[in-house]
């Protein structure tokens, strides 16, 4: 098992590399929770059209009218030396009504076996009027350092009342459709800013996203800004992300059985993101790469590939 000095040293360092150039470092904290919303560079908020929005916007449930489940692997900042780092996602939506839907899902983010992060969480989205939906959600937040009783780092005061956390996260969101060629998203993550702390105060972050989405026949743009809030006696502890995503369509599914073809491009203060989409038939397949432009190491870059399955005829 690790002692004292691996495990603070490991993670310490997976913290330094990686916070260098983008918030991203576990589970409570991610950039883009959802594969489509990183090939288009996190710019999602006013899009959220699958059941990863119940990570980005749980508004976006709404709009889809048939039952759907996605789950997701990714290996973020691939290549990075002694650091290995693997997450995961697992949705589902349940239409209910004529304008109502269910989302569930957790999520999981493992930093080489020291420390856990694990999110289960479940919402409600509505259409309030044509133009308008809402949704929200709750979820509770977990997080476990590999800590034995036998390491050397298990007598440290940190862990004196244990080594894990969990504890009520809130999140919100809404989406308007100010015309026919143009959305307006919002968005707040970690509302409460539940606190995983196991010895001091450790508060998740608040995620406050806005953003704009423009459609024009095959092609959408959409545009994000992204307050990242830690608190106010944190110093540095409020950042804005500006997003920029483009999709195009390519080939549009027009019934059941057919097949569907989507690319994305992206860019935020990170890096530069690509993806697509594969549809055929009710079975879609999403694939998104980040690569990062201040990374202090050479590194592959955050990859992300996402199974989803829908019921029903396409509408």
């Amino acid at each position: 098992m690790p002692n004292k000095f691996n495990v603070s040293f490991t993670i310490g360092a997976v913290v330094f590399i990686i916070g260098a150039s983008s918030p991203l470092f576990a589970g409570f904290s991610q950039n883009s929770l959802s594969v489509p919303a990183l090939g288009m560079g996190g710019a999602f908020v006013a899009i959220a059209d699958d059941a990863s929005a119940l990570f980005i916007n749980p508004a976006g449930a709404a709009q889809l009218r048939q039952p759907e489940v996605a789950c997701m692997y990714a290996v973020p900042y691939a290549g990075l030396p002694d650091v290995s780092i693997c997450e995961g996602y697992v949705c589902a939506v349940i239409p209910c009504g004529e304008n109502g839907s269910v989302v569930v899902g957790g999520n999981t983010v493992d930093t080489a076996g020291l420390l856990v992060e694990q999110e289960a969480r479940a919402g409600y989205a509505h259409c309030l009027t044509p133009a308008l939906l809402a949704g929200i959600s709750a979820g509770y937040l977990y997080h476990s350092y590999n800590v034995s009783a036998g390491d050397e780092a298990a007598n440290d005061p940190v862990f004196a009342g244990g080594t894990s956390k969990g504890a009520l996260g809130l999140d919100a969101g809404l989406i308007w459709s100010v015309a026919p060629f143009l959305r307006a998203g919002a968005s707040v993550r970690h509302a409460n800013r539940p606190d995983v702390g196991l010895a001091d105060t450790d508060a998740v972050p608040l995620e406050a996203r806005a953003g704009l989405m423009g459609q024009w026949d095959r092609f959408r743009i959409g545009l994000e800004a992204k307050l990242r809030d830690r608190g106010k006696d944190v110093a540095d502890s409020q950042k804005i992300s500006p997003a920029l995503g483009l999709e195009a369509s390519l080939v549009e599914p027009s019934c059941a059985g057919a097949v569907g073809i989507k690319l994305r491009a992206g860019a935020n203060d990170a890096g530069f993101s690509a993806g697509a989409r594969l549809w055929m038939g009710n079975t879609g397949f999403d694939y998104a790469c980040m690569f990062y432009s201040g990374l202090s190491q050479d590194n592959s870059g955050t990859h992300q590939a996402a199974l989803t399955y829908r019921w029903g005829e396409r509408q």
